[in-house]
């Protein structure tokens, strides 16, 4: 990591090169200003995590310096340096957002020394937490995307399973209606031989049997189709293909569907 960037600004010369010589002393970077203005021009560049200014200054002076250093970059902190101190000046300069305010001269530079750490240590420990709120912020911008996601996904399966829901009422409605009319025939074929059979003519005898057989027929697919279902409904049902003819699927279709033709007189 490069060492920390200091910005020394005074509108004096001498505590401008002392102050300077002294914090490069301490391994600090460090760049010097004679005024406001010149310092925020190179603080626009630079981004200086320390800045060491003073109160009273031509063309910017200290406090607006450090209001407009502030709305730039908050995390940068500012120390104000005064040889006319003022009540009013110090509360200000503190609401404003400075680190310290401190009296020219400097009598105490081993002192100064310890500010001047401090206040690069509250820079990296707002640095290092604006880094983890952004980080939490993505994380969390991350996971509502997950969580948006997965309901989508939940409520095409919720879908996906009422229209499942309502093919199987269908199904078993249309089943059921089909059952119930070969069904129906055959309890009809049925009743017609007990009380007949003695008197009734050959022919109508046969088609009586053919009748049973395409409805007994037509009832066995129905069943075989409703126990197919319920293999589907488990996830069990297994496909098997294997050569067939389609001479007897046609054959067999006629068979199925010739008596309700003869029905309805097709």
């Amino acid at each position: 990591m490069t060492e920390p960037r200091i910005l020394v600004v005074d509108d004096r010369i001498s505590i401008r090169e002392m102050l300077a010589s002294f914090l490069g002393t301490l391994g600090y970077r460090v760049d010097v200003a004679p005024d406001g203005q010149s310092a925020l021009d190179k603080f626009l560049v630079f981004r200086y995590q320390l800045i060491i200014s003073d109160l009273q200054m031509p063309f910017v002076e200290g406090l607006s310096l450090l209001k407009q250093v502030k709305a730039i970059a908050a995390q940068t902190q500012v120390i104000i340096l005064t040889g006319h101190a003022t009540l009013d000046s110090a509360v200000e300069a503190l609401r404003l957002g400075a680190y310290d305010y401190q009296f020219k001269p400097l009598d105490n530079m081993e002192s100064f020394a310890r500010l001047v750490d401090r206040a690069l240590k509250h820079y990296a420990l707002l640095t290092e937490n604006e880094r983890l709120v952004e980080e939490l912020r993505q994380a969390n911008a991350q996971l509502e995307s997950q969580v948006a996601e997965r309901t989508r996904e939940l409520q095409i399966a919720n879908e996906s399973l009422l229209s499942l829901d309502r093919l199987k009422n269908d199904f078993i409605s249309v089943v059921s209606h089909e059952l119930r009319t070969p069904l129906a025939a055959v309890v009809l074929q049925t009743q017609m031989l007990t009380q007949d059979l003695r008197s009734m003519p050959p022919d109508k005898l046969g088609h009586a049997y053919t009748s049973l057989a395409t409805n007994t027929r037509r009832l066995q697919i129905q069943i075989d189709n409703l126990l197919d279902f319920a293999l589907i409904e488990r996830g069990e049902l297994e496909l098997n293909f294997k050569p067939c003819s389609m001479n007897q699927i046609a054959r067999d279709v006629v068979d199925l569907y010739e008596a309700r033709a003869a029905e309805k007189h097709l």
